[in-house]
């Protein structure tokens, strides 16, 4: 996965105005599973069939290990070497009401992070045989956890079967009264076009509108998470305009998309007003 999210540990809710992108979700070669006939998906990946092992600190493909962070001074680190090249999903489940971020390193390098605001945390990477790859969890809220390294497949990430699982690829600029910030990353997304309603792993739905292969959300998101005594607040509006892209079958592959929104970030009664511009891709995996 090229790119990566900033942690919201070391920069606060700032980080989150990077998180709304356009996304999708699909299944393997199911054309009937989707009775809107218009939004037929291709997805670039098979689904597969996964047999999940209990693993150890050193992980191997389609095994899971059991933690617990109990303080947010603490860290899990784990190690997953690659037998071959391919994608991989690294998927943290944390218990009800934590909040536990996801980092991924190679060659003491971040390649990709995941910082919802959810107890579930999601990561797809295209791996390199031999490889070795550092798998760091945090904790923002503590509890308890479970970490899967596996192939991608529809059950793994509990996709229902109007789901379309989608990878999206970013560049961004942020121009808040506390400076300016561009940079680029990538995310995972769920898209169900039956239901005309998007959502990131473990995060609820938010609607979209479809007019042919146009397809726009409106960003009205407005939250709050108590960390350490510190209230965030989050509010932002704008828009997301994307363009799905077929292939020679007349079945979705991916889309662009291009987006503005204004946000403002309160951290402890001090706000911080941001303008994002961010413009980017997503492809159709499952």
């Amino acid at each position: 996965m090229t790119g990566s999210k900033p942690s919201l540990i070391t920069t606060s809710l700032t980080t989150l105005a990077l998180s709304i992108s356009l996304i999708g979700c699909g299944s393997d070669d199911d054309s009937d599973s989707n009775p809107n006939t218009e939004y037929q998906v291709s997805p670039l990946l098979s689904d597969t069939s996964v047999t999940l092992t209990e693993g150890s600190d050193s992980l191997s493909i389609n095994q899971y290990v059991e933690g617990n962070l109990s303080s947010t001074d603490e860290t899990d680190l784990y190690t997953y070497t690659a037998a071959a090249d391919g994608w991989v999903m690294i998927l943290l489940d944390g218990s009800t009401d934590s909040n536990l971020d996801l980092l991924v390193y190679a060659d003491d390098e971040l390649i990709d992070n995941s910082s919802y605001i959810t107890s579930t945390e999601a990561i797809l990477i295209d791996v390199s045989a031999n490889s070795d790859y550092v798998i760091e969890i945090e904790a923002i809220i503590t509890g308890s956890y479970t970490l899967t390294v596996a192939e991608p497949s529809r059950a793994l990430m509990s996709l229902d079967d109007n789901d379309y699982l989608a990878l999206s690829s970013s560049n961004y600029t942020l121009t808040c009264d506390s400076g300016t910030s561009d940079g680029s990353y990538s995310d995972l997304f769920i898209i169900n076009f039956d239901e005309a309603t998007m959502r990131w792993p473990g995060s609820d739905s938010y609607s979209m509108s479809l007019d042919g292969d146009s397809v726009t959300i409106a960003i009205d998101e407005e939250y709050q998470q108590t960390i350490n005594g510190i209230v965030y607040l989050y509010d932002s509006d704008g828009n997301l305009d994307a363009e799905l892209e077929r292939n020679d079958d007349n079945a979705i592959v991916s889309a662009t998309y291009s987006m503005e929104d204004d946000t403002v970030i309160t951290i402890g009664g001090n706000n911080d007003s941001c303008h994002r511009t961010e413009s980017g891709t997503f492809s159709f995996m499952l």
